[in-house]
């Protein structure tokens, strides 16, 4: 790793801020070794890289000291560059000196010690204790630097985010260990810049990373301890990857920024509820301080228990290979902590997305699942034993069908609606299963930057028009999208209806928009009155809606819920619940 020298540094003094590294790297040292399985070695090792690393930055001379910790052959070895070619010198201290002795430790506490032929480098050894069977007590290559490490790109200032991103996970990650990339507990590399404005306050900092005991009640509220979702739940920081979101008020979006409000942060990444971090195009990651957006939601990181819920229907196995959507990347870091990142494929049709959510996989947890940029409704980048879409499709796609293996499973909704569709691929190609008694509702798919323009021409006419036919309903006034099952029903039959309502004094009134011009205005004042329904376009949008309610009042229930699914290998899926049969 690569430590940023305090540009305040003098020869032969250590500054306050160069001051604090040798600690760092001291518990650094103590979680690897601890994870090798060589709590023996951690006391020395602990003195040994407080002299050279002190010495380092005493009377070096480059802009930065280099350090890496590494096992080769049968021996820890330390190394420590400072960037002159002056060789240290081993000396004899009188009992007046102060200072003078770090070489003699290291001399007699080292089982060799010597610097590099170009003079930059000091490096001792340790010789690993016997009893050490940690896979990573093999001959090691050389372990590279921060700077030569492409895929870790700490930002210009990490204050601006938690500390949980800087501590040793990082220092994991450059090291490629395999164990837990939670046991260490301390910052890797800090890159100063005068922008004390955004600076966490000490109290924020506290404040952050008390990310645990929040992530731990959020696993207890979605899962059980003893389910397999409940670690990955609790250990995966998602404030990590929600530093900033948008928050509805009314018809506009508000921007959050999290570490300008740590407490706020932590609040809404930790609850149970889902966040949208792109509106049209406005990514809220990029999104100027204090900014408004207004628009469709297009990106989000969806509630946790929800995703949970997802995987769960994909009945996972330990040695499934799975493609999943990328969004935040929280979602994806579930998927490696429970499975391992290398069996963990994640998809976004967005290219800035996909390089967030990768950079912060790799800075927050160490993860590296295969990340791919593509349409996910298009060719996959491989074969999986599972698909799992945290966004909506109308119809599955054939891609799906040829890149699940042979009993693989997909899981994901229908488009519009509150149906989570879960099917098993046959020999033949196709697959089967079922409309699932759980319910989910997931943004469409995209194939560009936004949805493209809303209907804002039906809505004009909608608003105010008397239209071509006005009705007295039945029912009382409905908002299907309080309705899943009646909502998904009318969409089955009639896709791409959105919905408005609005309440003005003691009138509310529901809007149904569509994009072939029809559209349907109710309005009643109590709860029980019989909306005035004014109807325009092709299509009479309320009336398919209460024939709906008529099936439901005579059957008492609808039969979307729990039907069987059909999809051939061309794609065609149709879904059959006694006597109803629907094609998509």
């Amino acid at each position: 790793m690569s430590i940023e020298r305090d540009p305040a540094s003098m020869p032969g003094h250590l500054t306050k801020a160069d001051s604090v590294w040798p600690g760092r790297l001291r518990r650094i040292i103590r979680a690897g070794l601890k994870l090798w399985n060589q709590p023996a070695l951690v006391e020395t090792a602990e003195l040994l890289t407080t002299e050279l690393v002190t010495n380092a930055f005493r009377h070096g001379s480059g802009t930065d000291i280099g350090f890496r910790l590494l096992i080769s052959g049968d021996h820890v070895v330390i190394e420590v560059r400072d960037g002159s070619p002056d060789r240290p010198v081993l000396r004899r201290a009188s009992p007046e000196d102060e200072d003078g002795r770090g070489l003699a430790l290291v001399s007699a506490m080292a089982d060799e010690w010597g610097t590099t032929s170009d003079g930059t480098t000091t490096w001792c050894t340790l010789p690993l204790r016997k009893g050490s069977d940690h896979p990573m007590q093999r001959t090691a290559t050389p372990v590279p630097s921060l700077r030569e490490y492409p895929a870790i790109q700490l930002p210009g200032n990490p204050n601006t985010v938690t500390r949980a991103r800087t501590i040793a996970r990082s220092g994991l990650t450059v090291l490629d260990w395999q164990g837990d990339v939670h046991a260490a507990t301390e910052v890797v590399a800090i890159r100063r810049t005068p922008q004390p404005a955004t600076l966490l306050t000490e109290e924020a900092k506290g404040t952050v990373m008390d990310w645990r005991t929040r992530a731990m009640r959020l696993a207890g509220e979605v899962v059980r301890p003893e389910s397999r979702w409940h670690e990955p739940v609790a250990t995966v920081p998602r404030h990590e990857f929600v530093p900033r979101w948008w928050q509805s008020d009314g018809d506009a979006w508000l921007l959050r920024d999290g570490p300008a409000a740590p407490d706020a942060w932590l609040e809404a990444a930790y609850t149970d509820q889902t966040l949208v971090t792109r509106v049209d195009a406005c990514p809220a990651d990029h999104a100027a301080p204090g900014a408004m957006a207004s628009g469709t939601p297009t990106s989000s990181s969806t509630l946790p228990s929800l995703v949970v819920r997802m995987y769960r229907h994909a009945m996972i196995a330990e040695n499934s290979d799975v493609l999943v959507t990328t969004g935040t990347g929280y979602g994806t870091a579930l998927a490696c902590a429970r499975l391992g990142h290398a069996r963990v494929t994640s998809i976004d049709v967005d290219a800035d997305l996909v390089k967030a959510a990768s950079d912060r996989l790799v800075l927050v947890a160490g993860y590296r699942p295969q990340m791919a940029v593509g349409d996910i409704t298009g060719e996959l980048p491989g074969a999986y034993d599972r698909i799992i879409a945290t966004v909506s499709v109308r119809p599955v796609p054939v891609s799906w069908l040829s890149a699940l293996r042979p009993g693989g499973r997909l899981v994901t909704t229908i488009a519009g609606t509150g149906l989570i569709l879960a099917a098993d691929k046959t020999n033949e190609g196709g697959a089967t299963g079922r409309i699932e008694w759980d319910r989910a509702g997931f943004m469409p798919t995209r194939h560009g930057a936004d949805y493209g323009p809303p209907a804002d021409d039906v809505w004009q006419e909608a608003a105010e028009a008397d239209g071509e036919d006005v009705i007295t309903s039945r029912y009382p006034l409905l908002y299907p999208p309080d309705a899943w099952d009646v909502m998904s029903m009318l969409e089955l039959q009639i896709p791409g209806i959105t919905y408005r309502r609005s309440m003005d004094g003691g009138n509310r009134t529901v809007w149904l928009l569509h994009p072939d011009g029809s559209w349907a205005r109710a309005t009643a004042r109590g709860f029980l009155d019989s909306p005035t329904v004014h109807q325009g376009g092709p299509r009479r949008l309320w009336s398919d809606l209460d024939r709906i309610r008529n099936r439901l009042n005579r059957e008492g229930a609808l039969p979307v819920y729990g039907a069987q699914v059909t999809i051939t290998p061309d794609g065609t899926t149709t879904l059959t619940r006694g006597s109803w049969s629907f094609t998509l």
